[in-house]
C-alpha cells in the first residue's frame, strides 16, 4: 500500500521499506487489508524494566551498574532508608539488585523524558518525571538510555543517592505496589516487594558448649509479635532470613520452660551470634548447682537466689565484663580455677 512519508511528505507507492528513500524518515502508519496484509508484530522492547543480579555494593564514586553487570527480569524492591544510609555512611551505593533499571532504546542526543507512577495498595499514586541527571547512556548498549531508580521506605527522609533517582515510597514500604514507567505510548510495569537482605542466625550451646538441636525457636518482633517459628538442626544453628533492618527477640523453649533473648539482625556474609545457655538452666532443666558448685568452690557460696550475684561478684574480681551470665569467658574462668 501507498504511504506518505511523515518527514518530507512524500508520497512513496509501496510499503516494501520502512523508511523514505529521500529522507529517511520512518514509516509510522500503515493500511490494512483483508486477506491481504501481511502479519505484522510491534515490537514493545523499545522500553524495558530490570533489575539488576549483582548483590553487591557499588562505590559511590563509580556507576550504579558496573558494564559486565547483567540485567535480569524481576519483582523491584523497596529499600528501608535506614539500610540505604548505612551504605552510604560507608560510601557505597545499593548493590544493582536492589535497583530498578529503566531501559529506553533512542537515538536523541538528549535523554528521554519518561513518566513514573508508583502505585500503592491504598491511596493515590505518586507520579514524577524522570530526573535527566540520573538518566546515561546503557555501558552494553550505546543507543540505550538507562535510568537507575532507588526506592526506598521507612521513617526520615529518603537519602540522596549519586547517580540514581530516588522514589520515597513513604512510611510504609509494604504500601507500594507496582512502579509504572511510561514512554510516549509505552508503558511498563514492575511488583514491588520490601527488600529483606538481612537475617537472624543463632547457634545454641549447652553446657560444655555442645550444641542443642530440636530446641524450638519463634522470632518476635521487640513488641512481641511472632514473625516464624523453627527448630535448630543437629548443629544447633537456627536461621530466620529475608528480615528488614531492625531489632527482634528470640524466644527459645524447650519442654514447657520459655525464655525470650534479644538478638541483632545481621547481613548474610556475618557469622551466626553464639547463644551459650549456662545462664538458662531453667530452661533446659540441667545443672545449675554444677554452677553454684563451682561458685562456692572458689570463694562465692549461695542458694539459687544469689547465683547472679555471685556470678557478678566473682566476674568482677575476676576483671571480666560484669553482667551475672555465666557465658563463656566466665564459665572458662571458673573451670580454670575449679577444675572440668
Amino acid at each position: 500500500m501507498p504511504w506518505t512519508c511523515p518527514a518530507c511528505a512524500r508520497q512513496i507507492p509501496v510499503d516494501d521499506a520502512g523508511r523514505c528513500p529521500d529522507c529517511g524518515g520512518a514509516k509510522t502508519s500503515w493500511t490494512v487489508q483483508a486477506d491481504v496484509t501481511r502479519a505484522m508484530r510491534v515490537s514493545t522492547a523499545r522500553l524495558r524494566l530490570l533489575v539488576g543480579a549483582a548483590r553487591a555494593a557499588t562505590e559511590l564514586a563509580g556507576p550504579p551498574r558496573p558494564a559486565d553487570a547483567e540485567l535480569v527480569e524481576g519483582p523491584g524492591w523497596v529499600l528501608l532508608k535506614e539500610r540505604a544510609r548505612e551504605l552510604l555512611e560507608r560510601g557505597l551505593r545499593p548493590p544493582p539488585a536492589e535497583l530498578v533499571f529503566a531501559r529506553v532504546k533512542a537515538k536523541a542526543d538528549e535523554p528521554p523524558l519518561l513518566q513514573l507512577a508508583l502505585h500503592r495498595r491504598q491511596g493515590e499514586s505518586l507520579e514524577v518525571e524522570s530526573e535527566e541527571q540520573a538518566m546515561a547512556r546503557a555501558p552494553d548498549d550505546p543507543q540505550v538510555w538507562e535510568l537507575p531508580l532507588l526506592l526506598v521506605g521507612g521513617a526520615g527522609e529518603a537519602p540522596a543517592v549519586a547517580g540514581v533517582q530516588v522514589l520515597d515510597v513513604g512510611d510504609a514500604p509494604a504500601a507500594a505496589a507496582a512502579l509504572e514507567v511510561r514512554y510516549g505510548k509505552r508503558s511498563r510495569e514492575l511488583e514491588l516487594r520490601v527488600a529483606g537482605q538481612g537475617e537472624v542466625r543463632l547457634r545454641i550451646l549447652g553446657p560444655r558448649w555442645l550444641p542443642l538441636p530440636y530446641l524450638g525457636a519463634t522470632l518476635e518482633s521487640e513488641s512481641g509479635q511472632e514473625l516464624g517459628a523453627l527448630e535448630t538442626d543437629l548443629e544447633g544453628r537456627v536461621c530466620f532470613g529475608d528480615l528488614p533492618h531492625g531489632r527482634y527477640q528470640v524466644a527459645l523453649s524447650l519442654a514447657e520452660r520459655r525464655l525470650r533473648v534479644p538478638v541483632s539482625w545481621a547481613k548474610p556474609e556475618r557469622p551466626e551470634q553464639e547463644l551459650l545457655l549456662l545462664e538458662a538452666k531453667q530452661l533446659l532443666g540441667e545443672d545449675a548447682p554444677s554452677q553454684r558448685a563451682r561458685l562456692a568452690a572458689v570463694g562465692y557460696p549461695g542458694e539459687a537466689a544469689a547465683l547472679e550475684a555471685n556470678a557478678r561478684a566473682f566476674q568482677e574480681d575476676q576483671r571480666l565484663s560484669v553482667d551475672g551470665i555465666i557465658g563463656p569467658l566466665t564459665g572458662g574462668r571458673l573451670r580454670a580455677l575449679y577444675g572440668a
